[in-house]
């Protein structure tokens, strides 16, 4: 019976995450591996509006195996229930879902992203890594700038902050959970410097994103290489090709 439960949550784990919107202004890769069957990280793609924007939410439930993957599906079903609000509501919507009082320390990082035709891009991270952001002429940032905490530990998100840029043509956004960061991030801001990113990103530029992607994941699995215990691992790379009419 155990192994029944495990094997539905792991389908319906693949059927959630491999379900792609169409966009014409964007395009992106994702690679995932567990570190079991079953997974706690969540990556998640929905488009509102007529195919006008593109949601991207990539997020890592503490723990590993069947508990972490039953919480990842609540999140990724809450989020397509709360799919038109806003970025910040629906963290805050997860917050208060995880906000539960007899919990063992239940939590779960999460980054969410919409990108609009126009190349507008609204962003937030509630304790997630936050992502690289690379422009045409090779320079790197992070994007947001800050995040606020997990979401489930607290009774409001505080200091959640939701910022918005402009991307142009070819600007490529590198997310990824904290499984790829473990050796190479620093441990300060649990996140790749910006010089180990800016090279990681330079190196795969064929300008095929999925030729790319596959090079980053390389490049980063083996930075990650096998320092602890296996974690989870998940990577999104995403780039906005153009505004549309």
């Amino acid at each position: 019976m155990h192994d029944s439960i495990n094997e539905a949550a792991s389908i319906l784990q693949r059927r959630l995450m491999e379900q792609q919107p169409e966009v014409e202004f964007a395009r992106w890769a994702v690679r995932m591996k567990p570190a079991e069957k079953l997974s706690g990280d969540i990556v998640l793609t929905w488009s509102e509006d007529e195919g006008k924007d593109l949601n991207c939410f990539i997020g890592d439930v503490i723990g590993h195996g069947a508990s972490a993957a039953f919480v990842s599906l609540v999140v990724a079903s809450t989020l397509l229930r709360h799919r038109s609000a806003s970025v910040s509501k629906q963290l805050e919507t997860l917050n208060q879902l995880l906000q539960m009082d007899d919990a063992d320390l239940l939590f779960c990082t999460g980054l969410l992203m919409t990108l609009s035709n126009t190349g507008l891009l609204t962003i937030g991270s509630a304790g997630h890594p936050l992502g690289h952001l690379i422009d045409a002429h090779g320079h790197v940032k992070m994007v947001p700038t800050q995040w606020g905490p997990p979401m489930g530990l607290f009774d409001e998100l505080v200091n959640l902050e939701i910022e918005q840029i402009q991307l142009n043509p070819g600007d490529r956004i590198l997310l990824l959970t904290d499984g790829l960061l473990e050796r190479a991030a620093s441990k300060k801001s649990k996140n790749l410097p910006n010089s180990v990113s800016a090279n990681l990103l330079r190196a795969a530029n064929s300008g095929n994103l999925q030729t790319d992607a596959d090079m980053l994941w390389i490049l980063l699995r083996g930075l990650a290489g096998r320092s602890g215990p296996p974690d989870d691992q998940t990577m999104i790379l995403l780039e906005y090709t153009g505004p549309t009419s």
